[in-house]
């Protein structure tokens, strides 16, 4: 840890490693670390968002932690289908191995600019934010909120 006490905000990529250190005393830790959940909460209810679905791992989609943080800031949780879940984690599963076709990007930025025109999105997966659409109001990126929050507080 000697290095990391000389970053202003460290960025922790994986929606389930900060599953893992809510659970942790972090009072002691040498850094400022952006949390995607706690970064992504404040711009969904700075936006006036009532709900919201997650597109994330099949791990991340079932669990609770999503939900549970959601109603902490009095937004509902909206399931989508088992079938674009399942879609989904595939195509997650695929750019993690580096096997995503031009073919299953477009299936799954059409699928999130779809959806997104019924419900708001959270990405919760760096994977999937690779291939995310960019600048729809509907749609809040984990990673790109995360980052962005990061380099603001690195600027103070």
């Amino acid at each position: 840890m000697g290095s990391l006490g000389r970053c202003d905000v460290a960025i922790i990529p994986n929606i389930t490693l900060h599953e893992t250190l809510d659970r942790l005393d972090t009072s002691n830790l040498p850094v400022n670390v952006s949390h995607a959940v706690e970064e992504t909460l404040k711009q969904l209810s700075g936006a006036g968002t009532e709900q919201v679905a997650v597109l994330g791992s099949s791990y991340t989609m079932a669990s609770p932690y999503w939900t549970k943080a959601l109603a902490g800031k009095k937004i509902d949780h909206i399931a989508l289908t088992q079938n674009i879940g399942d879609q989904v984690d595939e195509f997650r599963r695929k750019v993690y191995a580096g096997e995503e076709t031009a073919g299953d990007v477009e299936i799954f930025r059409n699928t999130v600019v779809e959806t997104s025109q019924f419900v708001p999105i959270v990405i919760a997966c760096t994977e999937l934010s690779i291939y995310a659409p960019r600048k729809l109001d509907a749609v809040f990126d984990c990673a790109i909120i995360q980052i962005e929050a990061a380099i603001e507080r690195a600027r103070l």
